[in-house]
């Protein structure tokens, strides 16, 4: 077959099996950065929880509903 008779099927068929392959070598990476940023990100959620329930207890400053990360009860 040349380039001339390639129909746009084939092109699109061509396509995806180069964007799967990337996918499959890319893959390890991704889980990778995954595995490395999961830490941080449990860190990031104590850090936050703390900072809000020291603001909600000491300060008696209510937190904006946006910044909430537990659910709002009706006291």
């Amino acid at each position: 077959m040349t380039n001339a008779n390639i129909t746009r099927t084939e092109a699109l068929a061509n396509e995806n099996t180069a964007k799967n392959v990337a996918l499959f070598l890319a893959a390890p990476f991704i889980g990778l950065v995954y595995a490395v940023s999961f830490p941080f990100v449990g860190i990031a959620m104590i850090v936050w929880t703390a900072v809000e329930a020291l603001t909600a207890t000491v300060a008696k400053i209510e937190v904006p509903a946006l910044a909430r990360v537990t659910p709002a009860y009706a006291a």
